[in-house]
């Protein structure tokens, strides 16, 4: 679950340009918006071999319960990242 949450936070981050984040709120109390949501949700998907939708992120109370919902969905190993299929 780390590891999840690392890379979860890693691309959540980067989208917002954050260099923290209170994971007691949801997307939208750090500026997100629908198309940055909609960003995020492509990403994580593509890193963690997931299928979550635009429903599965307003589900999720806070980003915390985002992560969870990830490591739910995840393959048990999760897919490498791009950057770490190159070591």
């Amino acid at each position: 679950m780390d590891d999840v949450r690392v890379r979860v936070l890693d691309v959540v981050q980067r989208l917002l340009r954050r260099d923290e984040l209170d994971t007691s709120l949801d997307f939208f109390d750090h500026g997100a918006n629908s198309v940055l949501l909609i960003q995020i949700l492509e990403l994580v998907n593509e890193e963690f071999g997931t299928d979550l939708t635009i429903t599965h992120a307003f589900d999720a109370p806070d980003i915390d319960g985002f992560v969870e919902m990830v490591a739910e969905a995840a393959p048990p190993a999760g897919p490498l990242s791009p950057a770490q299929g190159d070591r």
